[in-house]
Order: C-alpha cells, then structure tokens, then sequence
C-alpha cells in the first residue's frame, strides 16, 4: 500500500512538471511570436548623426509605432563587442509613450555616451501586456568614421 501511495505521487509530480515545462514552452513561443511578427516600433530610420565631443554620438530620425504599448526607459545601444552605453534622450517627450499610428515620428536627439568609433545597435523595450515586455531591435549605425552626416538603418 505504502509503495502504491508514493508510485502515484510520483507520478502526480512527473504529470505536473511536464504540465509547467509545457506551459513555460507555450509562453515562449508566444513571446517570440509576438516580438517577431507584431514589433512595436518599425521603420526606424537615422537621418544624421555627428560626434560630439570625442566620445559621443548624436543620434536623430523618425520611425513607426505600430501598437499601442507602453514604452520602457531607455533607449538601448549596445556595439559590436555586446558593450552597452548609456543613451540619452534631448527630446521634450523623453520618457514618454507615443499614441499608435501609421505616421512617421521624429526621434531624438538621443546621444550615446561613449559611442563614438563603434558599431552600434539601437533597441528599445515596451509592456504590451502583463506576462512579458517585448523588445523591438530599431537597427544599426557604424560610426567608426567621424565624418557623420545623413545615414539610413
């Protein structure tokens, strides 16, 4: 009797881990469903860009919100060797969500401490709904020439 009881506990856990390891699956897979094919923001574009002084970059251009999510400061950069800097928005609406909409939307300036020389590659988080925030990869900017000036995605 005492072996039944624990064959079926056993069996209970087994049942009920398989259940969570199935439900964590589904989760991800919806969250890269989401992220891939539903982005936030789309067809970001750099219109100029400069350095300021010898180690930062300033950074403006327009681009699409496509859903209407709730946006998570800051803007991110990270270079070709998965550093990080820090962005900084000189926006009046840092900060701020934007409403949805099919329009082009002016960004920045934004300026990337310490970015000057690197490859960079702009990300920028939101919270469409409670389970997960959906990170949105905006494009990429080589700035290892210090002529700056007008440059697409």
């Amino acid at each position: 009797m005492f072996k039944t009881r624990i064959v079926v506990l056993e069996l209970w856990l087994l049942k009920g881990i398989a259940m969570g390891m199935g439900l964590l699956a589904s989760v991800n897979f919806a969250k890269f469903v989401e992220q891939t094919w539903f982005p936030v923001l789309t067809e970001w574009r750099i219109e100029h860009w400069q350095y300021e002084g010898t180690s930062d970059v300033v950074v403006s251009g327009t681009m699409v919100k496509n859903r209407a999510c709730d946006y998570i400061a800051p803007i991110r950069a990270v270079d070709q060797n998965g550093m990080h800097y820090r962005v900084e928005s000189r926006s009046a609406t840092a900060g701020q969500n934007w409403y949805s909409s099919e329009e082009r939307r002016d960004f920045g300036p934004w300026v990337v401490v310490g970015g000057a020389g690197m490859r960079l590659q702009f990300y920028a988080e939101h919270q469409c709904w409670a389970p997960w925030s959906v990170f949105s990869i905006l494009g990429r900017l080589d700035t290892s020439t210090p002529t700056g000036g007008k440059l697409g995605s």
